[in-house]
């Protein structure tokens, strides 16, 4: 697999959960080249944000995606909310809004809090 971004990794980690609702970290690892420690980290943040995904004990381990959940079809990355953070001073008072339901809806809960301290300044 190509070199992936951890925000792009663990997009497309949601991905994978979403279609086949259990994985576990050494596959998980072995897919992306990275270690199962990167993984368990990666599991953790995705965990925090997506209340869906719910860690599996025992040997094999896992995560799974519960049935009724289902993750954002569309996840922006790290970059793509940096830079659109950087935009929010440029923008007008309705496009400040839009942007923040747009990182609101598609993006982590680090980047809509870093938007809010932004939007504080206005």
């Amino acid at each position: 697999m190509r070199d992936l971004s951890p925000s792009e990794r663990r997009a497309d980690i949601l991905r994978n959960l979403q279609i086949d609702r259990i994985v576990t970290a050494e596959a998980l690892a072995d897919e992306y080249g990275v270690s199962k420690s990167t993984i368990y980290r990666d599991m953790r943040i995705l965990s925090s944000d997506y209340e869906g995904i719910i860690p599996l004990q025992g040997r094999e381990g896992g995560y799974l995606c519960d049935y009724r959940y289902f993750p954002r079809q569309h996840i922006l990355t790290a970059a793509f909310e940096d830079g659109l953070i950087q935009m929010l001073p440029l923008f007008n008072g309705e496009m400040r809004e839009m942007t923040k339901k747009l990182i609101d809806q598609y993006g982590s809960r680090d980047a809509l809090n870093r938007v809010n301290d932004v939007l504080s300044g206005f």
